[in-house]
């Protein structure tokens, strides 16, 4: 498709269509797909989130859709796009890119493969196999997966774990590729790795969603168990939104040394970041009345984040978690309360650990997060689909 660039010539540039989950929040990999230098990036969004934050740096098209809801017990809604027929005539994409494998979109550019010449990836965030994770309870979504599954071109899984659960849905192996998602570098400040030292209270940080499934619980009562004479030295702070925030507030009348930030964001998120010490990430795996996994951690933007940021990392066992941080001596079992007191004891009484965790931490999410690596394997990707289409 011609376009005009700054100096009003035409060029022929080829077009990858991006379509985002319907309501999506921002995610550090959609920052990724407004990076690639040889193609033109469109999407498709009804998220204004998304849409501010990436500003002028792609084209956006309103996803107007139609939804049929499943009840109140899953709040589940099938969203169907009514004009992708009419978009892909006029973009005429070399590649659409979809997220997870049993999404309505993902369905719908599925079954437009047969009728229009594009490549069709399918990025991948789900860590149970179809048939258990709590997305595949109702039989349409079990039925996308496996019409996605056959007729798509390439999976990319954003993690090992994910691979696998892939693998195990029945996808070849030869249409996976496996990439961990991005993680933007943090702006210019004091690290954790110059700090530890620095501070006269060893600071705590949780970020993320206030649910159940994140293990708040668990962190509260082993900050509460910790002992006395540790306790001045420390604060534990808390950031996020959800249902659970009665709870943290509660903890905070309490305990003088347990404070509730409340939800944060952009720059606001790296200052909390980066004047922390640690930070505990203790998610738990959602279970079914019959004790199957219903859900786990999948890719955690936070962990990645506070990686980035310098901070020592402590995680639970849940899903991608341990992959993600490389290394035992900083996983728990989730829902141990007496195993995440003694690790958070075990980081806040030697400095030379918290040094040599900080570093680690910060080597390893520039070798495996980077922005720049992963629109370059995203383009790389176009480009060996786009050679043979062509």
């Amino acid at each position: 498709m011609e376009e005009e660039n700054e100096r009003g010539k035409v060029t022929d540039i080829p077009h990858v269509l991006i379509i985002m989950p319907s309501r999506q929040t921002f995610l550090p990999e959609f920052e990724a797909f407004c990076s690639l230098n040889r193609y033109m990036t469109v999407i498709i969004t009804d998220s204004s989130d998304i849409t501010s934050r990436l500003g002028n740096r792609c084209t956006f098209i309103n996803g107007k859709s139609w939804e049929i809801p499943t009840g109140p017990l899953l709040n589940y809604r099938f969203s169907f796009l009514t004009h992708l027929k009419e978009i892909i005539r006029s973009i005429k994409p070399v590649a659409i890119f979809t997220f997870e494998i049993y999404s309505t979109y993902s369905f719908q550019v599925s079954q437009l493969k047969k009728v229009y010449d594009f490549s069709h990836f399918v990025v991948c965030y789900d860590t149970i196999p179809k048939g258990s994770s709590m997305w595949g309870l109702l039989p349409l979504t079990r039925f996308f997966a496996h019409r996605v599954g056959r007729q798509s071109d390439v999976f990319i899984a954003l993690s090992q774990t994910i691979k696998d659960s892939l693998l195990k849905s029945g996808i070849r192996g030869d249409k996976i590729v496996m990439k961990y998602p991005p993680v933007p570098v943090p702006p210019p400040g004091k690290h954790t790795a110059d700090a530890i030292n620095g501070r006269s209270i060893f600071r705590i940080l949780f970020l993320g969603r206030l649910r159940e499934n994140k293990g708040l619980g668990t962190l509260l009562s082993a900050f509460r168990s910790l002992d006395s004479s540790l306790q001045p030295g420390l604060r534990l702070s808390i950031a996020g939104s959800g249902p659970l925030e009665s709870i943290v507030v509660d903890a905070t009348r309490t305990q003088s040394n347990v404070d509730f930030i409340g939800f944060v964001d952009g720059e606001r998120k790296w200052i909390e970041l980066l004047s922390s010490d640690l930070f505990v990430y203790p998610s738990e795996d959602i279970l079914s009345l019959f004790g199957t996994k219903r859900w786990e951690e999948q890719t955690a933007a936070a962990v990645r984040e506070a990686m980035s940021a310098g901070l020592p990392v402590i995680v639970s066992d849940s899903g991608s978690l341990p992959e993600l941080v490389g290394r035992h001596d900083v996983v728990f079992h989730q829902g141990d309360v007496t195993g995440l007191r003694e690790k958070i004891i075990h980081v806040y009484s030697s400095g030379e650990l918290q040094r040599e965790l900080s570093s680690f931490n910060q080597d390893r999410s520039r070798r495996l997060f980077g922005m720049d690596a992963f629109s370059q394997f995203i383009e790389n990707l176009v480009d060996d689909h786009f050679r043979n289409i062509g």
